[in-house]
């Protein structure tokens, strides 16, 4: 008997491998294939995913898609375990004409709460169709979905609309989604806002541990008012905890519906580090649950690279905070870093502020707005605020434009317990450095080995509305920091900061991770000036110029040059060559071999080599750095910023479509079509005088297609065209 129950679990472990085997398989589709009379093999592919989504329903297939152009007019229905894999991101493009509407998905990844997605999507380009087509994605109630190395461009109101729940309910998940992961994706202008309300590129909600990492998302495509947010963690009102944003690039420019890069909702646990934003982190209801904290911010970069007439924002959180760690991020140029937007009921509870740097803090018009951390009402009187910290941060307001304040504490707040402000700079304020006319509802406000230099009612804090219980305000100097210099905010040699500070429990490491002294320094660094390690900046690059980054460090740098592999610089997440180095001063050129054009998405990276690396004149070697985003300030497009323009109708088209120019033309254009990888169908001359008909039919399939027009070698215009049945 013993022996016959083996055999039985011998030939059930065959059998299920056997079963395995059997149904893991790899289907193709490819623009020449045949949905009816393909088998979906590499031989004979299927022509549409739809086709591909209908057949590999089971769990281990993988949909292989070949280069080409596809144009998915309905819906498709991606089943559980099934991944799609393209074979190059840039030449395999999938794309609709007809799925317009709002909620309607290319792809649709649709399940109960819990289930197990064992899957991904990856090396595509998903093609919105000049903002007309809805949306990519709609997923729901999957774990251990991935989606990587794709590219998504010109959705009108979504690109990835991702939910743990199975349903619309405005709640958390019973079961939530774990193991899902979005990385090493290109995302521009897919997130709309419209009808009072913002949309995001990526839009997620009931999250356990999502990753979000090493992504490019940039929203700036549209017309003032009319963009969405990078990121908007809102769906089914957000709910996520243990989710990571790290490594990510976030770009949106348009402040007239807000500033928002990153909007969310009902957060416990989450952590955004190693980012470079350009906008603002809102959040709304935070509590950390079973975490150590609700929200983690560390290590970012937030703010515009440039000073700005608008109002950008640094950190947000909206409603109840509980246990927050704002740490060692950079906010640079913005009007106001971190803003505590309370309601009626409001808690803001267990709040650590600590090694920050807010540099150059107010608006480049003169404003005065607004200053380093604000507590606003809504509305109500009836906010509290307890155990709140303010440790080794650096507040340096604009020298010619003075902000207002540096921190307020106002209005309609009914009581605050044990406020503490230690070891911080606070220089360029133009009212106070500390504001506060509710003093009579605080108790235990500590305010003790600060640096306090040109601000405002003579370096002193107002506060009026009565005296704090249990008020400590000692051992605060009123003198220069002495700074190194405008950028670099190390401490000089004589410098009233150093070892001046109160040692505190739990601050191990200042804003460069450098080991705290006991007593530690004043301000964000323990290193000293003499001793800096050069420290990026910005990068940039300059119409006049279309082949030079300039890098700025806060340091002067030895005339030593790395060669051009110790950087690496990419463009639209696609590697470039460079010829050369060169340095001056605080700066780094680099030179690549081609020039950019309007709207390229550009980040630098540094790795520091074996021989010849970049150093300070002191001879402190410069630490590697990866993905830095590069301003691209060039205003020429690819067809060089012509003033020829085409007109293509009818657009789509069947058969035939019509070729208007408009604009001072030459009397003879070339004009290509070539489909969205690269690959040319057609080249022929036109004359520029009148319309132009050209026929379809030599087109191999339905799709996008480039019509560009060139003259003496110049590309003098291009436009989208589709093409369909």
């Amino acid at each position: 008997m013993v022996e016959k129950n083996r055999m039985r679990m011998i030939l059930s472990v065959i059998l299920v491998i056997v079963s395995i085997t059997v149904t893991a398989q790899t289907f193709y589709i490819d623009p020449s294939g045949d949905d009816v009379t393909g088998n979906g093999s590499a031989d004979y592919p299927w022509k549409s995913l739809y086709k591909a989504c209908q057949v590999a329903s089971m769990r281990g297939n993988i949909i292989h898609i070949n280069p080409g152009t596809y144009v998915e007019n309905t819906t498709c229905l991606l089943a559980p375990g099934v991944s799609i894999v393209g074979s190059d991101a840039k030449k395999c493009i999938i794309t609709s004409t007809s799925l317009t509407t709002q909620f309607t998905a290319i792809i649709n990844a649709l399940s109960s709460e819990g289930t197990d997605g064992n899957q991904s999507i990856s090396n595509l380009t998903f093609d919105g169709n000049n903002e007309t087509i809805a949306q990519a994605f709609n997923i729901r109630g999957r774990s251990d979905f991935s989606i990587h190395d794709c590219i998504f461009e010109d959705f009108n109101y979504v690109a990835v609309y991702w939910s743990g729940r199975g349903d619309v309910t405005d709640a958390a998940p019973d079961i939530w989604a774990t193991g899902n992961s979005f990385y090493n994706n290109l995302v521009t202008n897919c997130a709309a806002y419209a009808d009072g309300y913002a949309r995001g590129a990526l839009m997620i909600g009931g999250m356990d541990g999502m990753l979000i990492y090493n992504n490019y998302i940039t929203q700036t495509g549209r017309p003032a008012g009319e963009n969405g947010w990078p990121l908007k963690v809102w769906v089914n009102s957000g709910y996520v905890r243990g989710v990571k944003i790290f490594n990510n690039i976030l770009f949106k420019d348009d402040l007239t519906n807000w500033d928002f890069c990153i909007e969310m909702d009902h957060v416990s646990g989450v952590e955004i580090y190693d980012n470079t934003i350009t906008g603002s982190i809102d959040t709304n209801h935070q509590s950390k649950g079973d975490y150590d904290y609700s929200i983690y911010i560390h290590d970012n970069i937030i703010g515009p690279s440039t000073p700005q007439n608008s109002a950008y924002y640094g950190v947000i959180l909206e409603f109840e905070t509980d246990a927050a760690i704002i740490a060692r991020n950079h906010f640079r140029n913005v009007a106001l870093g971190i803003m505590y937007s309370c309601r009626e009921g409001s808690l803001v509870s267990n709040n650590e502020i600590y090694y920050n740097i807010f540099s150059n803090i107010g608006q480049a018009n003169g404003s005065g707005f607004y200053g380093g951390i604000r507590f606003i009402h809504d509305g109500s009187r009836d906010f509290s605020v307890s155990d709140y910290f303010v440790y080794n941060n650096i507040f340096e307001g604009n020298p010619d434009n003075k902000p207002f304040v540096g921190i307020e504490m106002n209005f309609d707040m009914t009581s605050a317990q044990n406020v503490n402000i230690a070891n911080n700079i606070f220089t360029n304020f133009s009212y106070a450095w500390f504001w506060s006319n509710r003093g009579g509802v605080i108790n235990n406000l500590n305010m003790e080995n600060n640096i306090l230099f040109s601000n405002g009612s003579n370096n002193e804090p107002d506060i009026s509305g009565g005296t704090p219980s249990n008020y400590i305000n000692i051992n605060n100097t009123i003198t220069d920091p002495l700074f190194y210099s405008s950028t670099n905010y190390h401490l000089q040699e004589g410098s009233p900061g150093i070892g001046a500070g109160l040692s505190l429990a739990g601050l191990t490491s200042d804003f460069e991770g450098v080991s705290v002294n006991n007593p530690p320094n004043i301000g964000a660094y323990e290193t000293l000036a003499s001793n800096a390690v050069p420290n990026f900046v910005s990068a940039n690059i300059e119409e006049e110029s279309p082949t030079l980054i300039i890098v700025s460090f806060d340091v002067s740098i030895d005339q030593i040059i790395p060669g051009t592999s110790a950087f690496q610089v990419e463009v639209n997440k696609e590697t470039v060559d460079l010829s050369s180095i060169d340095i001056d001063g605080g700066t780094v050129y680099i030179y690549m071999v081609d020039p950019v054009y309007l709207g390229d998405l550009i980040a630098v990276s540094y790795t520091k080599p074996e021989s010849n690396a970049l150093r300070s004149i002191e001879s402190v070697e410069a630490r590697s750095f990866s993905h830095k985003p590069v301003a691209n300030n060039v205003k020429t497009s690819a067809s060089e910023n012509s003033s020829v323009t085409i007109l293509l109708y009818p657009n789509p088209a069947t058969d035939y479509f019509n070729v208007l120019f408009e604009g001072e033309a030459p009397p003879i254009v070339l004009c290509r079509i070539f489909d969205l990888s690269g690959g040319i169908h057609s080249e022929m001359e036109l004359p520029t005088y009148a319309p132009q008909r050209i026929s379809t039919r030599n087109l191999p399939a339905n799709g996008i297609y480039i019509i560009q027009v060139t003259s003496e070698k110049k590309i003098i215009a291009s436009g989208k065209l589709a093409v369909i049945d």
